[in-house]
């Protein structure tokens, strides 16, 4: 949950803390930068926290999510080899097939932070790296004084005020003693996030080329991502990297926290026992396994004539 809602850029202006005379011309044209700078403040808010199911955090907590649900399996399959440990009780073939869809789903979501596209347009993306991108871009458009009356504080709230001007040092690099209006996000801090984001550029190159396009051994070659190897213990170091960084972004531009994990709902553990395949049923599970081989089979041309047919007439 976020620890503070953030205003409307139109909205946010109202809180707008100048230092000049009420009414004078450098006070009007600092909320005009305010209101021009809003709409940017606006899309990375949206992109970071929204209720946006593309949202950052929407993404993250899937991702999460997802894996809480896979421990879970892991911890019950390891429940079932101990209690049988000549044979176990499991099926090799459903066990690949959960694993399998796990896991390229998960490095699909990490390499989706990766995503080097821009935040605008019809090709727009929600993701860290177009999101760091216009941070990066737009630097010098932010700077103290926008992103003081860009927060939701009341004039009156000095303590807020005070933290909100800390947390500028901090991205700044400034000591207090020497703030000034304009002074700027330092550079390097958005190098050291680009930096931790990084780090999960490898499986997003496998993923590139092996689950989002079939690369051919050539275009494997040439970047050797055949040697690449990647377990589950990265996925789960990619996926605490991508969590904090958001949280970095969040925390520092936002001042709003958010919990990596959805909370589970009370009742979630009490039909955990339930199995997913009903072993009395068995013929069930046979007869619609043939039902679907024999509708499968039934896409073959039943001679060379047949598969000209079907080219030439757009009903089949």
């Amino acid at each position: 949950m976020l620890a503070r809602r953030i205003p409307h850029a139109s909205e946010s202006a109202r809180w707008a803390v100048a230092e000049v005379d009420e009414g004078g011309s450098e006070g009007e044209g600092m909320n005009d930068k305010v209101i021009e700078f809003g709409e940017t403040w606006n899309l990375w808010h949206e992109c970071l926290s929204s209720k946006d199911p593309n949202s950052v955090f929407s993404q993250i907590s899937y991702m999460l999510w997802d894996t809480a649900i896979f421990r879970l399996i892991i911890e019950s399959r390891q429940i079932q080899a101990r209690n049988h440990i000549d044979i176990p009780e499991l099926n090799g073939r459903i066990i690949l097939f959960i694993d399998r869809n796990f896991f390229e789903a998960q490095v699909a979501s990490i390499r989706r932070q990766t995503d080097n596209y821009s935040l605008y347009g019809e090709r727009g993306v929600y993701s860290l790296r177009a999101l760091l991108k216009d941070i990066s871009d737009k630097r010098s458009k932010l700077t103290r004084s926008t992103f003081i009356n860009l927060q939701n504080i009341s004039e009156s709230d000095w303590t807020d005020i005070s933290e909100a001007h800390q947390r500028f040092d901090k991205l700044s690099g400034i000591s207090s003693v020497n703030r000034s209006n304009d002074d700027l996000i330092d550079a390097n801090i958005i190098k050291k996030l680009f930096s931790k984001l990084k780090t999960c550029e490898q499986i997003a190159l496998y993923v590139d080329k092996y689950i989002a396009h079939s690369a051919t051994p050539t275009s494997r070659s040439i970047t050797n991502v055949d040697e690449t190897r990647v377990t589950f213990r990265e996925i789960w170091k990619a996926h605490k990297i991508i969590y904090r960084v958001m949280e970095f972004l969040c925390e520092s531009l936002f001042s709003s926290g958010l919990s990596p994990l959805p909370l589970e709902h009370p009742t979630m553990f009490m039909d955990s026992g339930i199995p997913i395949i009903d072993t009395s049923r068995i013929s069930n599970l046979e007869n619609a396994w043939k039902d679907y081989r024999t509708e499968t089979n039934s896409w073959k041309f039943d001679g060379f004539d047949l598969l000209w047919k079907w080219l030439d007439d757009e009903n089949l």
